[in-house]
């Protein structure tokens, strides 16, 4: 069997962070590189692999074998070894041809071989006497069970990811699709589990690198915000598949749930792109026949999605690119069940704010200034009791941008790199909120880089080397939080400008007043 080390070389990249001292990384390094064995860490790669023999099924040491990723051009050339077998791992995602040669025999042809995100694609080759000149070109439909490998995983290709109507077109909501995956209804943060555990217990990879916040325990691509969808969304346009593993191998480790791998589309030798607009407006809405209207108006919905990728080549068979983006913007009411002060005399002085200025006068008590200011802030109620209805709109804009270069320098090296750059801006309501100052207004910048080494330095070996960076910023507060208390006629004795606004006030049987605390969470990592 072919040899190679990736699997060392990827703890050194996705374990040790870049605060640890240099001889560290080194020296693990340097260890992976003494001990590799035949270990195969495809992330996000695949491999062909199979053997060649003659007709008596006897086995041919020395075949050659040339494994051709036919959209980009790019070949690689192997030697089947003494037992007649042949590994080309570490494969970019694509279709692929595989040629086998060997003198006295005719030679042996496949075309239109999937390789697809941490699979293997076996080809066996059984070559027939003859010229080499000859040529047997094979048709075979894939195989139905991969027996090369005890993982239990599943694949889904750009176009099925494509084909599939998903609200928002957010890829993790393909991730139910999976035996064993389950999302909690109404989304937001922290909502798909793999087989029971915990929904932080899932590991998230993009372009075979570590993908996870460590705070939330989301993808940093597609990561939420208190409300809404996701606050960053990779376009799934530039996604090439999305594969699950529900038992990975432990070369991943981390997290005991579902590894989540993403791999992106490459640029190939032919200029390719799309480019795609969806909108949605609430006056085409059906009726809800649970909360009729009669009861519950239907709230306004507006959704504008509109997006382009665009791949191709800088040099032919050498240097590739590709690039996506993606503009989101939506704004959906709210209504929610409130208890507010009613404006209506009523009789009950608990209930009604009349009620309560007569009864206090008649005791002779002033009414207080600061209650007063305060009790407009519950919002207008002429109904005839506290309950009541109302809600403001969540209002989320996100913009974001992918990109990648592949570089095949020559049949040893090839080169590899992306890089991930998404930002969103959210006003809404995760609960009840009396006015719309007091809704949340989230901030969410998430940026991710990835770059990869392949050195082949013969048909046997293989070494890659990965490394990545990422930034996540997400930034959570009240709508008012640079609005002075003193505004609102309090003294809270706070001066930070960056922590004003109302406090939350409550008051027994009513909703509350102001909003909460806010919080600001900004990751970096290397590795």
């Amino acid at each position: 069997m072919s040899r190679q080390n990736p699997a060392c070389v990827s703890f050194f990249c996705t374990r040790v962070r870049r605060f640890n001292a240099f001889l560290i990384p080194a020296l693990l390094f340097g260890l992976c590189l003494l001990l590799s064995g035949p270990l195969f860490a495809q992330v996000n790669t695949g491999r062909i692999l199979g053997i060649i023999t003659d007709q008596s099924g006897g086995v041919i040491a020395g075949a050659m074998v040339v494994v051709t990723n036919t959209g980009t051009g790019v070949a690689r050339t192997l030697t089947a070894d003494q037992a007649g077998e042949y590994v080309a791992p570490n494969l970019v995602l694509g279709t692929y041809s595989v040629r086998a040669t060997f003198m006295g025999f005719q030679t042996f042809e496949r075309q239109n071989i999937t390789v697809g995100l941490g699979q293997d694609s076996r080809v066996d080759a059984q070559l027939t006497p003859g010229q080499v000149t000859q040529t047997v070109e094979v048709t075979a439909a894939p195989a139905l069970l991969d027996t090369t490998s005890a993982v239990v995983s599943g694949t889904l290709e750009t176009q099925t990811i494509l084909d599939l109507p998903m609200n928002g077109r957010n890829f993790e909501n393909l991730l139910v699709l999976r035996p064993g995956v389950v999302s909690a209804p109404g989304g937001g943060t922290l909502t798909t589990s793999t087989n029971g555990l915990q929904p932080q217990d899932n590991n998230y990879f993009f372009e075979g690198l570590d993908s996870n916040d460590p705070f939330s325990g989301q993808s940093i691509t597609n990561t939420t915000l208190p409300f809404g969808d996701a606050g960053t969304i990779l376009p799934i346009d530039a996604i090439q598949e999305l594969n699950v593993e529900n038992n990975a191998p432990a070369e991943f480790g981390r997290r005991p749930g579902a590894v989540i791998n993403v791999g992106l589309k490459s640029g190939t030798n032919a200029i390719h792109g799309s480019a795609y607009a969806f909108g949605r407006d609430g006056a085409w809405d059906a009726r809800d026949f649970i909360n009729p209207p009669a009861s519950t108006p239907p709230q306004p919905v507006e959704l504008e999605q509109w997006g382009a990728t665009v791949g191709g080549p800088i040099l032919k068979n050498k240097l590739f690119y590709f690039g996506a983006f993606e503009r989101q913007s939506y704004s959906v009411g709210n209504s929610f069940p409130e208890q507010v002060p009613t404006s209506a005399s009523i009789g009950d002085p608990t209930q009604s704010i009349p009620d309560a200025e007569a009864f206090l006068a008649s005791k002779h008590i002033p009414l207080n200034a600061l209650s007063l200011k305060l009790l407009p802030l519950y919002g207008n109620n002429n109904g005839p009791s506290s309950a009541f209805s109302n809600g403001f709109p969540d209002v989320i804009a996100v913009d974001n941008g992918v990109g990648k270069l592949d570089y095949h320098i020559n049949d040893h090296h090839a080169l590899s790199g992306s890089y991930f750059y998404g930002t969103g801006n959210a006003v809404g309501e995760d609960s009840v909120r009396t006015q719309p100052e007091f809704r949340q207004q989230g901030l969410l910048t998430a940026e991710f880089l990835t770059t990869s080494w392949t050195w082949t330095p013969n048909s046997t070996w293989v070494n890659d080397l990965r490394f990545g960076w990422n930034r996540y910023l997400r930034v959570v507060n009240v709508a008012d939080y640079q609005t002075p208390a003193a505004s609102y006629g309090m003294n809270t004795g706070i001066t930070n400008p960056v922590l004003d606004g109302l406090p939350t006030i409550k008051v027994s049987g009513f909703s509350q007043l102001g909003g909460r605390l806010q919080f600001a969470e900004v990751l970096r990592s290397g590795e």
